[in-house]
């Protein structure tokens, strides 16, 4: 029998085209990485969420392989493949090495294949007073010039969120002021039937990309939303429906009129490279 039982329900390639990864629509959501370079060859299979399908969404794959990864164990570091899977209260970060590798004798295979895959779970820090989203829709990571790597989301609830090292440290609601006072009361832990209802939400993010140090990102309003790479500062909106006008950003000695979480406004320490890719958003 194949690897999957039913289907697949997310996708993505490694940039150097060596690997992929996958995961399935069984209740497990099994999740496999095949190196192209040795025939196909399975090399990571685990498992990411038990439920009933499709519970992921989305899989992302960082640009450059992160020498001490961060995101996942301080165990865990050498030349790691990081890459995220979104979905329904999911958002982790998953990363693989072969066991051969002495910088991860301190960890344990969750497979029989020849690499061991580990991951950890998006966390948000309490002072930012945001909930996660009910679903994780999107996702584009944010390469530095120092190579270490950031992580933007886009949430059914309207929020981009800026993970770094793992944790979120700012966000940015999109909408008006009523959709930012809901986005921020959603729990974290609703049912699966009100996690799906909620993509009606009018500023639901479906897409998102990152390039010349700007997150371009839009959903169900119609609009593209450009905001500042290491802020989440809104710097333009632009309306894709007829009979609308651009907005005008704001000047950058004025603070943004939505509200955004914690840190917005400061200029991170690292410097981001630029990075260039609505249901799809290309860059």
């Amino acid at each position: 029998p194949g690897f999957f039982q039913r289907g697949v329900c997310a996708i993505e390639l490694s940039p150097t085209g060596r690997y992929v990864v996958a995961v399935g629509c069984d209740d497990k959501h099994r999740m496999g990485i095949w190196d192209i370079t040795r025939g196909g060859a399975l090399i990571a299979d685990t498992v990411t969420q038990n439920g009933i399908p499709p519970q992921i969404k989305d899989l992302t794959w960082c640009p450059t392989p992160q020498v001490t990864s961060e995101f996942i164990t301080r165990e865990h570091c050498g030349d790691c493949e990081l890459f995220v899977s979104c979905g329904v209260h999911h958002l982790k970060f998953w990363s693989f090495a072969s066991k051969s590798s002495n910088l991860l004798n301190k960890t344990k295979s969750s497979s029989s294949t020849d690499q061991i895959v580990i991951c950890r779970t998006g966390k948000i820090d309490k002072k930012l007073k945001i909930s996660q989203p009910a679903i994780n829709l999107c996702s584009a990571f944010i390469v530095n010039s120092d190579g270490q790597a950031d992580l933007v989301t886009g949430g059914s609830n309207g929020v981009i969120y800026l993970y770094r090292g793992g944790m979120c440290v700012t966000f940015c609601v999109l909408g008006t002021k009523s959709s930012q006072a809901a986005a921020v009361s959603i729990q974290p832990h609703a049912d699966t039937a009100g996690a799906a209802a909620s993509i009606t939400n009018p500023h639901a993010v479906y897409a998102i990309e990152v390039a010349h140090n700007v997150v371009f990102c839009s959903g169900r309003n119609g609009s593209v939303h450009c905001l500042d790479n290491r802020t989440l500062q809104k710097l333009a909106t632009i309306p894709l429906l007829e009979n609308s006008s651009p907005v005008r950003p704001p000047s950058r000695g004025t603070a943004s009129a939505s509200r955004t979480g914690a840190g917005a406004g400061q200029a991170s320490t690292r410097e981001p490279a630029s990075n260039a890719s609505v249901s799809g958003l290309v860059v």
